[in-house]
């Protein structure tokens, strides 16, 4: 559930665009209502992705007013580049156990 909500918000974008931020979100929803097997370091690595995705959803906005002039077509590119290698870094964190900690990512949850 963990890879999901990491790799499924960033390559969600690819596919269905800015409603991917759903796919961590409701990855975090059903993993943070389960009672049994509940894996604190995953939860945590689910609320980051959340966030990221939240984050990028709202900055998607300012990309596309920035696209009036152009410019957001670089800017959007380049910040789902920046959100696709920390969604990846943050994957192997999960997966080597530690903490991970989205840069430039407003924190929701």
């Amino acid at each position: 559930m963990g890879t999901l909500a990491h790799l499924g918000g960033s390559l969600g974008w690819l596919i269905i665009g800015p409603i991917a931020f759903l796919i961590p979100m409701i990855s975090y929803l059903v993993k943070n209502g389960e009672q049994v097997n509940r894996d604190e370091l995953e939860l945590d690595h689910m609320r980051q992705a959340s966030n990221a995705s939240i984050t990028i959803a709202i900055a998607s906005i300012v990309h596309g007013a920035l696209m009036l002039i152009l410019v957001g077509f670089l800017t959007m590119l380049a910040h789902w580049i920046c959100y696709l290698v920390w969604s990846i870094q943050a994957n192997s964190a999960m997966k080597r156990g530690e903490q991970y900690r989205y840069p430039l990512t407003i924190q929701f949850f």
